[in-house]
């Protein structure tokens, strides 16, 4: 620990960290203490069946007085313990809705800063020039098909007419091809 560690704050991150670590030590420390009770309760109850075969009455009452004490503080620690625990689940939400605070807050700055940068006017022009080209080309597509359907009514070549796609890839004899070539050149004439 060096001397600017003296005289630094500490974060809000850090006190949660270290407030956590002494409320899991806390519950640790209960734990232990839970267990020798249980420890003590179980050697009460032999002692107390041991002196009641001895049948000494006066003595199991006492021990029966101090089983009854043992388990009220056995009841304590439990109590005490899920109190601790609803404390430090408190505290790890705290610092989660830190954290999505400085999560918002750094997202808010970059929209901010892309909002300035936006120009609106500028992509509303960009959007209709878009809109604008694409609407010709649709066009000019539309006269080229135009002028396609013209030329093949003037050459008078209609769909059944143009080569199709074989379905068989073969047995297709040089005969046939020859009748197909054939057609086509008397359907361009």
């Amino acid at each position: 620990m060096g001397l600017t560690d003296l005289f630094r704050r500490e974060t809000p991150q850090e006190r949660i960290r270290m407030y956590k670590r002494q409320l899991d030590r806390t519950c640790r420390d209960l734990d232990r203490e839970r267990n020798k009770l249980s420890t003590q309760e179980r050697k009460i109850m032999m002692e107390m069946k041991k002196m009641a075969k001895q049948d000494q009455v006066d003595a199991v009452r006492i021990m029966a007085r101090d089983l009854v004490r043992t388990r009220k503080y056995n009841q304590k620690m439990y109590r005490m313990r899920t109190q601790i625990q609803g404390v430090s689940l408190r505290m790890q939400t705290m610092q989660s809705s830190a954290q999505m605070a400085d999560a918002m807050k750094g997202v808010t700055k970059a929209m901010r800063s892309m909002n300035k940068k936006m120009n609106i006017p500028e992509v509303q022009k960009i959007m209709r020039e878009f809109e604008k080209q694409n609407e010709m080309m649709g066009m000019k597509e539309d006269m080229m098909n135009d002028a396609v359907d013209e030329f093949r009514t003037k050459v008078g070549v209609t769909d059944t007419a143009l080569p199709q796609k074989s379905t068989e890839t073969q047995g297709e004899t040089d005969e046939e091809l020859d009748a197909r070539l054939a057609a086509l050149k008397a359907s361009m004439k």
